[in-house]
């Protein structure tokens, strides 16, 4: 597919070339798509948290809304002028998680999903979906973004080594101001991403993991992927793509127009979740589908998406013994060791200030502990004591819940100071 067929889409208009459409290929595409999320409750994959598999499918598909205006993105950039576009329309997708939570699956799902009927080269140097450890920044990344044609170009299991050689790419801005494909990159769940990269891109955290018995309903799914119809002119993401490029029009006219007052960035993500749905409700019942809904941008942008989960290891770090009370003051505070524990200190604040007074002075940061408490649904307090408990410290310790009764045995020898209480405890 040549390049200037995707300007054609973009600059000219998709609806003359969209005038030839099949409704059962879009049902059929439809019929798919539901198929495979469906997957994801089938009993194949768990989650930390009660609400992690639920939240784990909304941010897949609010990952497919990117995907397909991901074509736009430079468009919406060129039109946006500087110091907009890096965090109002991100050219980089980011899915961290397990290495069992079906990131790979997923995005070999969306390009066939999106372009099957070129049928794309996966995991292969020419291809649009590769390795990080075969991409080097200046031979592979660029060239690939920019003779992706308007793809989505994937870069799978992100090294922290390459992630680092990246950042010079990600941070300039110059690159998108050429026709551009957008990136998504899929990493592990104890990758540490800098700040710098982050800002310039939506990032979804995928707490969720085969439980190592589904494999066989796990392919089931993958396999049908290859029965979507995929056809440009044709297919499900056309019928999208017609709409979301009217629509998108529309607000460029209104907001750049010289008598416009309103100079608002247009809430892509909103429009194209917005696009999606009715698409979905035109030709099928989203009943059976609670996330197939609408998205703005704070679901993409501003953390939304990942606060339960940051809640979850922020009061997991504090009964671990990383945070500490300051009463006194109100305040809760940690302070990050190490050379760059500055700089830390401030990756951490600037990633959550956003929901509250938290300030990083040096290597500490500080919490308003009435604020924490309210945020977290926490009593940091009255947790304090328990927390630091023997028999709590050595559940940690041994990562398992320490029984009733054997506690009350170590109340009935009654074993003296802190550290022959723990011993006790840890004996079996």
């Amino acid at each position: 597919m040549a390049f200037d067929i995707q300007f054609k889409l973009i600059y000219q208009g998709i609806r003359d070339v969209f005038r030839v459409r099949s409704l059962s290929n879009v049902i059929n595409d439809i019929k798919i798509f539901k198929n495979f999320f469906s997957g994801y409750h089938n009993g194949s994959f768990v989650g930390s948290l009660e609400q992690s598999l639920n939240l784990a499918v909304e941010k897949y598909y609010a990952s497919v809304i990117y995907g397909f205006i991901s074509p736009f993105m430079h468009f919406c950039i060129k039109l946006s002028g500087n110091g907009v576009a890096p965090y109002s329309f991100p050219g980089y997708l980011i899915l961290r998680g397990p290495k069992s939570a079906g990131k790979t699956p997923f995005c070999s799902f969306l390009l066939k999903l999106m372009f099957r009927q070129y049928k794309l080269n996966f995991d292969e140097m020419s291809g649009l979906m590769r390795k990080s450890e075969n991409v080097s920044p200046k031979e592979g990344l660029i060239p690939a973004m920019l003779s992706g044609q308007g793809f989505p170009v994937v870069i799978d299991e992100l090294t922290r080594g390459r992630a680092k050689d990246y950042e010079g790419v990600i941070k300039n801005p110059e690159i998108f101001k050429a026709p551009c494909s957008c990136v998504i990159f899929t990493c592990n769940d104890d990758f540490e991403i800098s700040d710098y990269i982050v800002k310039r891109s939506v990032l979804f955290n995928i707490d969720i993991s085969n439980n190592g018995s589904g494999n066989q309903k796990v392919n089931s799914f993958i396999s049908n992927l290859n029965n979507l119809t995929g056809d440009l002119y044709k297919c499900f993401y056309s019928r999208f793509s017609q709409r979301f490029q009217e629509l998108l029009n529309e607000l460029s006219e209104i907001r750049y127009s010289n008598e416009s007052k309103n100079k608002d960035i247009p809430d892509i993500f909103k429009l194209g979740s917005e696009v999606l749905k009715d698409i979905f409700e035109e030709y099928d019942s989203i009943d059976d589908a609670s996330y197939i809904k609408v998205y703005d941008s704070s679901f993409f942008r501003d953390g939304k998406s990942n606060l339960d989960e940051r809640k979850k290891k922020f009061i997991d770090d504090f009964e671990f013994g990383d945070w500490k009370l300051d009463t006194s003051h109100n305040l809760l505070f940690k302070v990050f060791d190490g050379f760059d524990g500055k700089s830390k200190a401030k990756e951490f604040a600037d990633a959550m200030n956003q929901y509250g007074n938290i300030t990083a002075v040096g290597n500490k940061v500080r919490i308003k502990l009435d604020w924490a408490k309210e945020f977290f649904d926490y009593d940091f307090i009255e947790h304090c004591n328990d927390i630091t408990a023997p028999e709590r410290i050595v559940e940690r310790v041994i990562e398992k819940p320490i029984p009733v009764e054997v506690i009350k045995e170590v109340e009935a020898e009654k074993p003296k100071g802190f550290i022959n209480k723990v011993a006790w405890l840890l004996k079996d």
